[in-house]
């Protein structure tokens, strides 16, 4: 499926006109990690994944939202068999009170359109173990294992800053912004935990940092009396793979400045310039390896029944 191949009322004409087994997800990325998905439990699948990023919507609101097309189709189309859909859960049916609890616990299905368990397709990488594998993996450092063994001290705690990050951009509507706000020179660790420290200056208007970090301070304490589990839910996926990054880069920093800071410290930032797409297709390799290895590694696996029924592994 090329860039914008369809609109969708032709792509809703395709699904009404064609009787090929097809799955609908937001962007490129989550597709190569369903073809991954699907790959691991049926090389033979003939399921065809598109994505809603190749959909024109002549809707401006609509342009920029890939869940609201997919909502949008499957409104369309509901009761097809031979399409299926996948969209991010986002922030829904978490409720925030003291604490932060899941109200779903599980997979939400509607007919055939499923969210993903946490806030993105990313958050099935929320795996100390899938976590600790692709780090290691792409790390070139003489100092990966001692920062692996101290990153597995930090990383189920870190969930909870992760979460409260990802909660006080969203209230002030800003999602994107702890990437380029926080760097992993920010992140102080200290008798296994981590802090976040505000830094003097930003190239960023100061009026919207302090937004952010009263925001932040706000909703740690509700955050840290959470389930871990479930911060690892809440947090925006692309947020949270960029912000494990920088824990890890500081984590190479701390275990190696005593022996050579320089060398410490360039190893930190040759970690924490790697790419996103490096990023997330070596968490995916990861993830995908471990499922049914490991118990405590999700999936959508509602979904790969109903697309892949056929299947020995998802029989009926």
């Amino acid at each position: 499926m090329s860039s914008c191949a369809y609109t969708i009322d032709s792509y809703i004409t395709l699904l009404t006109m064609s009787s090929k087994k097809r799955l609908l997800v937001e962007g490129r990325h989550d597709r190569s990690h369903l073809y991954q998905l699907i790959y691991k439990f049926n090389p033979a699948s003939k399921v065809k994944i598109d994505t809603a990023q190749d959909i024109k919507a002549s809707d401006k609101a609509m342009s920029k939202n890939n869940r609201l097309k997919i909502e949008t189709i499957h409104s369309k189309v509901k009761g097809k068999d031979n399409i299926s859909f996948l969209c991010d859960r986002e922030f829904r049916e978490f409720a925030f009170n003291d604490q932060i609890e899941d109200l779903l616990n599980s997979h939400y299905c509607d007919d055939s359109l499923y969210w993903t368990l946490g806030h993105s397709l990313e958050n099935y990488f929320f795996n100390p173990s899938i976590i600790i594998d692709a780090f290691q993996f792409l790390s070139p450092s003489e100092y990966k294992y001692k920062a692996i063994e101290l990153f597995s001290e930090l990383i189920s705690s870190s969930f909870a800053v992760l979460a409260a990050v990802s909660l006080a951009a969203k209230d002030i509507d800003k999602a994107g912004l702890p990437a380029a706000l926080i760097d992993w020179k920010d992140i102080v660790i200290n008798d296994g935990t981590i802090k976040l420290i505000r830094r003097d200056s930003y190239d960023i208007d100061s009026a919207c940092v302090d937004s952010f970090f009263n925001a932040f301070d706000a909703v740690l304490p509700r955050v840290i009396a959470s389930d871990v589990g479930i911060c690892s839910r809440v947090v925006r996926g692309h947020t949270g793979i960029l912000l494990l990054q920088k824990l890890f880069s500081a984590c190479l920093y701390y275990v190696g400045r005593e022996d050579d800071a320089l060398q410490a410290d360039s190893s930190a930032n040759y970690f924490c310039n790697l790419s996103e797409l490096s990023l997330t297709t070596a968490l995916a390799e990861s993830w995908v390896r471990k499922i049914g290895v490991l118990e405590d590694v999700y999936f959508p696996d509602s979904l790969l029944k109903n697309i892949e029924w056929s299947h020995p592994q998802f029989e009926k």
